[in-house]
């Protein structure tokens, strides 16, 4: 009737975290019937705060099979039994996602020993395993290995189903069903990963009908297709056959990725793309007198600025520090009567001044984006206000130099909306570190 589960993991995200021990103790409701346990190779170190806690490792699943070896005997083992765990969420959805790779499903209802345990044994101060059995008089020896664990909680049911009177079915419960009224198969939007990264809903023949960039592209499914039924998107539903996705591991670069997606190949389901300019700059303007004249005038490419500023504030300022650092008329046809010709050059020469301190002002930035679960991290270049492309970092890669960094750079073009995008980010502190590179 019951499969009593425990789990030790590598960590606690089953999208890139794995399984170093199962342990599964079938149950009839009053007594132990059958079990299979295992210490499992996740394939990659573990962490020593993980060995510290359980005690198990790397020289210890070693040798032992990987979750690939057991996958299709663990689910033939639980298949159609009441997925029973202390704090059942956790390891039924870290088990879900790990039959997921390997094309297997876990369904059914579930049952949580801490809930049951809060209604059936009220009163205790704490409900962890460890509170528990010790109220219940039930040993529980090596706590953090998952077949002790698991038996310890294998016998705390046997205590509640004596409780319960033999009836212990107002405690079993399954997850909402999420609706899905596409064509996408629901395994497929479970298949997805939980990173960062740019998901895509495919036509039947391949083409991009949406694509939305996100720090997490599984959920992010998700949550479009619960929104299927808007008005919008509601012949998505009909068109959509599968999805697939890019990872990046930057939320960042999936939103500026996005971006270059919508402008390039135009998503029938995407909203369309409009790049306004928020950015101004100070350039220089000659007068019918011959007179050289500072100006704020709307960012361009391509046009001859001194300086970009990304507000029309910001530039106002330096732009008035100027006129009374050099004590120049600073603003086209302003003024120009009270100068006589004879000044021309003396004007002229406070102005280029001006200019050389103005540019003297501009910024070279390298934003650091926050480190994934593997260690990478990604590099955006920004230079006076635009920004020049990114490169992601490996684990073991390092930042020799601002050239270095310019020399491997993946180009980007300099868009209003892709600055905006990552000036957004730095705003709400998505950032791990900005470096400013000083001027030569």
């Amino acid at each position: 009737m019951y499969a009593v589960v425990d789990l030790e993991t590598t960590g606690s995200h089953p999208s890139h975290d794995n399984i170093i021990e199962i342990a599964v103790y079938l149950h009839d409701g009053d007594n132990v019937t059958d079990q299979f346990c295992s210490l499992l190779n996740p394939g990659h170190p573990i962490p020593p705060f993980i060995s510290k806690l359980t005690g198990i490792t790397n020289d210890m699943v070693a040798d032992a099979p990987t979750f690939s070896d057991i996958a299709q005997q663990l689910s033939e083992f639980i298949k159609g039994r009441i997925f029973v765990a202390h704090n059942v969420q956790f390891d039924h959805s870290f088990l879900k996602q790990s039959l997921l790779r390997h094309g297997l499903y876990l369904e059914g209802e579930m049952l949580c020993t801490i809930k049951a345990g809060r209604a059936l044994i009220p009163g205790l101060a704490s409900y962890k395993l460890s509170s528990l059995c010790k109220a219940l008089d039930i040993q529980l020896n090596n706590a953090h290995r998952a077949y002790a664990d698991a038996l310890a909680t294998a016998h705390v049911l046997t205590v509640l189903n004596e409780r319960a009177k033999g009836n212990l079915t107002p405690y079993h419960y399954q997850k909402e069903v999420r609706k899905n009224p596409s064509r996408v198969p629901e395994e497929s939007l479970d298949a997805l990963p939980s990173q960062a990264g740019l998901l895509f809903f495919l036509s039947e023949n391949g083409e991009v009908l949406l694509v939305s960039g996100s720090s997490n592209i599984r959920k992010k499914a998700w949550s479009l297709v619960k929104r299927f039924h808007h008005k919008r998107l509601l012949p998505l539903a009909t068109e959509a056959a599968s999805v697939s996705y890019e990872i990046t591991g930057s939320e960042i670069l999936a939103s500026v990725l996005e971006i270059q997606h919508c402008k390039d190949s135009k998503p029938k389901f995407n909203r369309s793309y409009k790049g306004y300019e928020s950015r101004c700059v100070i350039t220089d303007v000659v007068d019918n007198q011959g007179l050289l004249h500072l100006q704020i005038a709307n960012h361009k490419t391509g046009e001859n600025r001194y300086r970009t500023f990304s507000s029309n504030t910001e530039a106002r300022r330096i732009l008035n520090e100027a006129q009374k650092k050099f004590n120049i008329i600073n603003e086209f046809n302003t003024g120009a009567s009270k100068l006589q010709l004879d000044d021309l050059p003396t004007h002229n020469e406070k102005s280029e001044k001006a200019l050389e301190w103005i540019s003297a002002g501009r910024k070279t930035l390298i934003l650091h984006d926050k480190l994934t679960q593997s260690g990478e991290h990604t590099l955006f270049l920004l230079e006076d206000e635009v920004v020049k492309g990114y490169k992601t970092l490996g684990v073991r890669e390092t930042l020799t130099s601002h050239e270095t960094l310019r020399e491997q750079l993946i180009s980007l073009p300099d868009d209003p909306g892709i600055y905006r995008t990552i000036s957004r980010h730095v705003s709400r502190g998505k950032i791990r570190k900005i470096t400013k590179v000083e001027q030569a």
